[in-house]
């Protein structure tokens, strides 16, 4: 049990130093994440659906950037929570996370929007009439990208252009060692907006 002398770790904190130290050491997995959605369409009882995106750092927030025609989004909205995985193999460490998430404001995201390179932007305003995920020919795909509307570099976002702040709950984490492993989870209190976490060592 934590006393007062031996406080217990924010391992928000904990999580963004590690990711900082990961980017030193050009970790390319520094800035990613895996997000975890279960598509309740697939049989039996639903599927688990992985995928790889940007985790950002957001006015002190983790977040994420997508389309909103993307079958995630989709997936994201039949549940109040959400799981993530972190690896960052320059330091061994791996982080497990259940949180919950919420919207992040339209004014926000085309802000941020702004900032991503030409082809990102080409390819979110292609989303708009060919959803992600949409199932074409290779000669249709072929032509689609090179089409002269996708020479241009777009100056708005579009419509379907989306992001969630993250909100950990649940934090898993395990240091990868040459002997023991070192793993603690990390439990957010219920009450609204804490920052009060308590802490378990856990069997590797």
């Amino acid at each position: 049990m934590k006393n007062d002398q031996n406080p217990i770790p924010n391992p928000i904190e904990q999580l963004a130093r590690d990711r900082r130290a990961a980017g030193e050491q050009t970790d390319p997995w520094a800035a990613l994440c895996v997000v975890g959605t279960i598509d309740a369409t697939k049989a039996p009882a639903g599927r688990a659906d992985l995928r790889t995106l940007v985790l950002r750092d957001l006015d002190g927030q983790l977040a994420l950037f997508f389309s909103a025609t993307s079958p995630k989004w989709q997936q994201l909205k039949s549940s109040d929570t959400i799981a993530l995985l972190i690896y960052l193999p320059s330091l061994q460490v791996q982080y497990r996370l259940q949180a919950t998430w919420e919207p992040i404001p339209a004014a926000t995201v085309h802000h941020h929007w702004q900032m991503r390179p030409k082809i990102p932007k080409q390819l979110d305003w292609l989303y708009e009439t060919h959803p992600q995920s949409t199932a074409l020919s290779a000669a249709e795909l072929t032509a689609l990208l090179t089409s002269d509307s996708q020479s241009e570099t777009p100056t708005a976002a579009p419509a379907a252009a989306m992001g969630i702040f993250v909100e950990p709950f649940e934090i898993d984490r395990l240091q990868l060692t040459t002997g023991i492993h070192s793993r603690h989870l990390f439990t957010r209190s219920s009450s609204a907006n804490s920052s009060v976490w308590a802490e378990q060592n856990l069997v590797p």
